[in-house]
């Protein structure tokens, strides 16, 4: 090799030293400038024994918090580290970086919050998702998602675990208590600025990458888009408020919009549990289950106008189908609006007058059961009677004893 070769081999690195050793002095001035916040120590009790109430940065170490420590650590290292969450007994967790901390061991008239981010929006200027501004975004994808090459396994895209404990036997408003939310979420809106919901969420199911079933590849098959706590006032629609919305965006063979199932240890007291008013909207017709509390009426209704399809009461088994009212209630069948039947407390079946419909002085009262008499105030009015000549022709013509028949002179006639 010649001189020039290696003197210019030499130059080189030489200048790649330089520019390394600049790299690591710039970190190092770096590090330095950032205090004892950002330091890195190789052991937990050094880091708090350097900072014990800021945020350092360690290597890895699962040694417990000291009790009166009051800051974060930041947990870094190529290998996944434990989270120490014992108490879910579904462990162990591991975690590929650890933000680990401790709040005060007290303090009154102010939150704490662990990590923090707050940020300042100046508006995009124009409304939707394709221009919306995040808090922040966590996206979690399978490799290989929507091409048949990807590999089974769930994956969350955000889990929470809360463990509360505290005094027991306290009453709810005590200040003794000790709560715990999952989520919690206070958000405003200025008049009808625009949509406000607590959680909003979609969940879409696409084909694969071969069209099949009817679907183009990676077409959207279903899609549901669920929000809670939603307040939307708009000049199109009103103002409206709904504690849980769900909307079918795309699919026609949609199950439900709500599912409440049971385990084998444990099932629901009650589905749905209110004061007020539950309504269930679905193909276009309108129903509702009013529940008004202690005194309001309750009515299952199919209530909208020119809904011409059939509403059927269907009980299926061999138990018993029961209508009841109780504590001197009555049952009314009505047809127009009106009631035209009621049976009453005492079990007698009541046709109703013009005038009462159902409510005042009866026409006629059918009592005692199957056998009973007929007690009639003003005209009994028989509909279709057959018409015989006398007894033995009613027998003849197949009518057994007890049966009604009318005469050809208008006579109503006992077999």
């Amino acid at each position: 090799m010649s001189s020039d070769i290696v003197a210019g081999v030499s130059a080189l690195a030489a200048a790649m030293g330089a520019a390394v050793g600049s790299v690591d002095a710039k970190v190092s001035q770096a590090k330095a400038s950032a205090g004892p916040g950002i330091a890195e120590y190789d052991s937990l009790a050094a880091a708090v024994a350097a900072n014990p109430n800021g945020s350092v940065r360690i290597n890895y170490d699962e040694q417990a918090l000291p009790a009166d420590f009051a800051g974060v650590l930041l947990e870094y290292t190529k290998q996944s580290q434990n989270l120490n969450i014992q108490q879910t007994g579904l462990g162990p967790y591991k975690s590929m970086r650890l933000l680990r901390g401790q709040f005060p061991k007290e303090h009154t008239g102010f939150q704490m919050n662990g990590f923090g981010i707050e940020m300042l929006s100046h508006g995009s200027g124009v409304n939707g998702p394709t221009t919306v501004e995040n808090g922040m975004a966590i996206n979690v994808a399978k490799k290989g998602f929507a091409t048949g090459n990807a590999k089974s396994g769930a994956i969350n895209c955000l889990y929470l675990f809360g463990r509360q404990d505290g005094d027991k036997g306290l009453p709810v408003n005590d200040p003794g208590r000790s709560d715990i939310g999952g989520v919690i979420a206070g958000l405003t809106i200025v008049e009808d600025a625009g949509w406000c919901g607590v959680w909003e969420s979609t969940t879409t199911q696409i084909n694969g990458p071969v069209a099949k079933n009817g679907y183009a590849a990676h077409e959207q098959m279903r899609q549901l888009q669920l929000a809670f706590g939603v307040i939307y006032s708009a000049v199109d629609r009103g103002d409206r408020a709904y504690g849980f919305s769900v909307v079918a965006n795309k699919g026609n063979d949609l199950t439900a919009a709500f599912y409440a199932g049971k385990a084998s240890t444990a099932s629901w007291d009650a589905v749905l549990m209110g004061q007020d008013v539950v309504k269930i909207d679905g193909n276009g017709n309108y129903r509702s289950l009013h529940h008004a509390w202690p005194d309001g009426a309750l009515n299952l209704e199919r209530d909208k106008v020119l809904a011409n399809g059939n509403a059927t009461l269907l009980h299926r088994g061999t138990g018993a189908l029961r209508i009841l009212a109780q504590e001197g209630g009555t049952i009314g069948f009505g047809t127009g609006g009106a009631i035209r039947v009621r049976l009453d407390t005492d079990g007698a079946l009541i046709p109703a007058t013009a005038k009462g419909n159902g409510l005042g002085r009866p026409a006629a009262r059918f009592s005692g059961g199957y056998f009973g008499a007929l007690d009639a105030d003003g005209a009994v009015i028989f509909g279709s009677l057959p018409v015989y000549a006398d007894n033995a022709a009613a027998l003849a013509g197949g009518l057994t004893s007890g049966r009604l028949y009318q005469t050809p002179s208008k006579q109503v006639m006992i077999v």
